[in-house]
């Protein structure tokens, strides 16, 4: 009876099966960058206490349309060739943010191989920094 129901829904399983895929792939994605995941909310704690860097990945178009306090921002497109700004945080954590939180792990592995340890993604973005009613520079 059951594969029955299964065969005459197929399409509602294949649908779980995605969403099922979906909520494994983020978190083996931000695993694989090497940075640990942070909320908006230990952002701060993390940024100021250990004496990090914020670097918004975004390009300059959002960037320009708000981003953390302080945050330099260097496109995700252009890291590769701006590494050299952040090599005196190298020792320093590294906190990397962009508008969804989608950028912010491939930005992570490019850091880790370029000798970067201590690195950390804002989960959810810029997004998620709004959502708690945290201030945006403009």
């Amino acid at each position: 009876m059951l594969l029955e129901f299964a065969k005459q829904n197929w399409h509602l399983f294949a649908a779980l099966a995605a969403i099922i895929l979906l909520l494994l792939v983020e978190p083996l994605r931000r695993r694989s960058s090497g940075a640990r995941g942070i909320s908006a909310l230990e952002l701060p704690r993390i940024a100021g206490h250990r004496s990090g860097v914020v670097v918004d990945v975004s390009d300059a178009a959002d960037y320009k349309q708000g981003h953390i306090s302080g945050a330099m921002n260097i496109p995700l497109k252009e890291l590769p060739a701006q590494i050299g700004r952040l090599k005196k945080h190298l020792k320093s954590p590294v906190i990397l943010t962009c508008r969804s939180g989608v950028h912010a792990p491939k930005a992570a592995a490019v850091l880790r191989r370029n000798s970067f340890t201590d690195l950390y993604t804002l989960s959810g973005g810029i997004a998620a920094w709004s959502k708690e009613n945290l201030p945006l520079e403009k």
